[in-house]
């Protein structure tokens, strides 16, 4: 086993002090990134935010990770571990989702992640349950557009389709019903910002 690094109980973070936990035996020789400047999310390898919390992310050495977490801006957590930046990512995801009960794909999509990898596209022979992922299409630069997201019914709720074939009448639906604001080239009528129609991605059902 590699010798471990005299790894600090904190980190300086800006003009923030933070507790650092390790959950690695990391090897002599490594050093961690001098984030004291007020510019310090400028160095990060990786970084994601939703508006209100963001994660930012160094990798130190061949396997490890610097992840800090902040709210609203402000500092709150600092992590050494194995996970890289979208898999620290998406367990940050699945916390929130357990809390808000909201899937953690629609969460990840507030971060800016248009397609969690963690989504399958339903091939055609898929034989289970099926959910469709929109994908909304604005113009780059636009404010605020609306996050990718599942296909809901009336109640807000997700669908899940039960087959392929039912899934891909909803995307035929979607692409040839008129409706008010969705986007459809047959009503001409695009939203603030809106370039298209969504992409639609029929999925496997979680």
């Amino acid at each position: 086993m590699n010798a471990e690094i005299e790894t600090p109980d904190t980190i300086d973070v800006g003009d923030h002090t933070l507790n650092l936990s390790v959950y690695a035996d990391l090897p002599a020789g490594l050093s961690l990134p001098n984030l004291a400047a007020d510019d310090w999310r400028e160095s990060a390898a990786e970084s994601h935010d939703n508006g209100v919390l963001a994660l930012y992310s160094w990798k130190i050495g061949e396997l490890w990770w610097l992840h800090i977490y902040t709210d609203q801006g402000y500092p709150e957590s600092a992590e050494i571990g194995s996970q890289n930046h979208m898999d620290f990512l998406a367990e940050i995801c699945d916390n929130i989702a357990g809390d808000v009960e909201q899937d953690r794909a629609e969460i990840m999509a507030d971060f800016g992640i248009a397609f969690p990898t963690f989504l399958t596209e339903a091939a055609a022979n898929f034989a289970g349950k099926c959910r469709v992922w929109h994908m909304p299409n604005y113009h780059r630069g636009h404010c605020n557009p609306p996050s990718p997201s599942f296909a809901c019914g009336e109640d807000d709720s997700i669908i899940t389709f039960e087959n392929r074939a039912a899934a891909e009448q909803y995307v035929s639906d979607y692409y040839t019903e008129p409706s008010c604001y969705d986007g459809i080239a047959e009503c001409n009528v695009l939203a603030h910002g809106q370039a298209g129609a969504d992409t639609l991605k029929i999925v496997e059902a979680e």
